[in-house]
C-alpha cells in the first residue's frame, strides 16, 4: 500500500488523529526540489527516504 502514501487524504490508520496531508505535503515539496520520496518497512513503523539532487558549488 506504499504507492498510496503520498495521496492527499489517504490514511492507513483511522484510529489516530490526522487528515492525511502530511506525507502528501512532504512529497510535493521534495518533488518541487527535483527529489524523490520512497517508503519501506521498518517494523514496527515505516521508513521514509528522501533523495535530493546535490546543489551546484
Amino acid at each position: 500500500e506504499y504507492e498510496r502514501l503520498g495521496v492527499r487524504f489517504h490514511r492507513l490508520d483511522h484510529s489516530t488523529p490526522g487528515h492525511g496531508l502530511g506525507l502528501a505535503s512532504v512529497q510535493a515539496v521534495v518533488a518541487l526540489h527535483g527529489g524523490r520520496l520512497q517508503f519501506g518497512d521498518a517494523r514496527p513503523g515505516l521508513r521514509a527516504c528522501i533523495d535530493l539532487p546535490a546543489a551546484d558549488a
